[in-house]
């Protein structure tokens, strides 16, 4: 292989990563239920299972941000979201995968900026994730 179809792999197995990454965010997105504008929004249902009460807690946004700060992922576990977190492993590994495999200074250079994207989204996905959750229920706790 010549150098340039190197470039062409490196850049493939990135974006093969990053769309890893957004599948879980785009699923997510796609199931919440579509309301017309006419209709009143129909309260949630209690949160019960067999006679005891499940307790939700609040997140907090900046301990998530910082939980992936310090560990990419980290936030998404917190955030009790294993999807993400599984997202931001397959970008993580594949960058990983890409620097160490293909020896082109080029494709390793565009491996060491989908991991430091990778690692930047996990972060602020924590944050947002934490602040969304907690909007969410707060709008719950006004049933």
């Amino acid at each position: 292989m010549n150098p340039r179809s190197h470039a062409h792999v490196a850049t493939l197995a990135l974006l093969a990563g990053m769309a890893l990454i957004a599948a879980p965010c785009a699923a997510q997105e796609s199931e919440a239920p579509r309301t017309r504008a006419a209709e009143a929004p129909t309260p949630p249902p209690p949160m019960v299972s067999k006679g005891v009460y499940l307790v939700r807690e609040f997140r907090n946004p900046t301990l998530a941000a910082a939980a992936s700060l310090v560990l990419p992922g980290g936030g998404q576990v917190y955030n009790d979201d294993l999807p993400k977190f599984l997202g931001t492993l397959a970008g993580l590994g594949s960058s990983v995968a890409l620097y160490m495999l293909v020896p082109d200074r080029t494709s390793q250079m565009i491996a060491v900026a989908g991991f430091g994207l990778t690692w930047a989204w996990s972060v602020g996905d924590a944050y947002l994730s934490a602040a969304v959750f907690n909007r969410l229920l707060e709008q719950e706790a006004q049933y």
